[in-house]
C-alpha cells in the first residue's frame, strides 16, 4: 500500500496476519515464531528509524480522547538525550490531572543508565529518586493489603549479595510500619527496625 496522504480503513488492519483481532494486529506468523531477543528487525513496532533532532527528539505514543485537541491526555515515549552514533534516550511517561487541553506533565522517567525518576526528580546520583511537594498525602506509600491485624503493615527490605560464588541476595535489614493493636478502627502503629530478621528497635505510637 502506498499513499501520499491520509489513508482510511473501515475494518481491522492486519500486518503479518490475515485474521486481525483488533483495529491493528501485528504478527510474525503462527506457532513458535515469536522472537526471543531485542533487535530492530525483531520489533513488532518501531517508532523512528532515520529521524533525529539535536534539540532532543521525542518518539511518542498518545493515549485517550482528543477530539481535535492539541494534546493527548497521556503519552509514553523516548526522549532522545544524545544523537551520537546510534543515539540514546530516556523512556518517559506523561499524564495530566485536568480535562483541559493542556500538555501532560512528565511523571516517571527511566533514564538510559537505568535510573528511575518519579515526580520532579532529576537527581542523577541514585538508582531511584522520588520527589514530591510537602503535602503529607502525596508521600510515597508502601501498603500491606492483608486484612487488618496486629503486627501487619508495610515495610522496606535492604538486600545484598552475601557470597562470592552465589548471585542470590540476602535481606540484611528491614524497616516496617505495623499496626500496634488488634482493635478495629484504631490507627495506632509502631515503627520497627530489624537486622537478620530480628527486631532491634521499636518506636511505639506514643514515641
Amino acid at each position: 500500500i502506498s499513499s501520499g496522504g491520509d489513508a482510511t480503513f473501515s475494518g481491522n488492519v492486519g500486518i503479518g496476519t490475515d485474521s486481525p483481532s483488533a483495529k491493528l494486529t501485528i504478527d510474525l506468523g503462527d506457532g513458535s515464531s515469536a522472537p526471543t531477543t531485542f533487535t530492530t528487525s525483531n520489533s513488532y513496532l518501531q517508532l523512528g528509524t532515520t529521524s533525529y533532532n539535536t534539540a532532543g527528539a521525542v518518539y511518542s505514543i498518545g493515549f485517550g480522547y482528543t477530539g481535535g485537541s492539541t494534546n493527548s491526555p497521556a503519552y509514553i515515549g523516548l526522549k532522545q538525550t544524545d544523537t551520537g552514533n546510534a543515539t540514546k534516550g530516556d523512556l518517559v511517561f506523561l499524564t495530566r490531572d485536568s480535562t483541559n487541553d493542556i500538555a501532560p506533565t512528565e511523571r516517571l522517567r527511566i533514564s538510559s543508565n537505568g535510573q528511575v525518576r518519579i515526580g520532579d526528580a532529576f537527581n542523577t546520583n541514585g538508582i531511584l529518586d522520588v520527589q514530591y511537594d510537602a503535602d503529607l498525602f502525596n508521600a510515597p506509600r508502601i501498603t500491606d493489603t492483608r486484612s487488618y491485624a496486629i503486627n501487619n503493615g508495610g515495610g522496606i527490605d535492604f538486600m545484598g549479595r552475601y557470597s562470592s560464588t552465589d548471585t542470590q541476595t540476602k535481606r540484611f535489614g528491614s524497616i516496617y510500619g505495623k499496626k500496634e493493636n488488634a482493635t478495629n478502627g484504631n490507627v495506632d502503629g509502631y515503627l520497627q527496625f530489624q537486622t537478620n530478621n530480628v527486631e532491634r528497635m521499636r518506636i511505639s505510637s506514643g514515641g
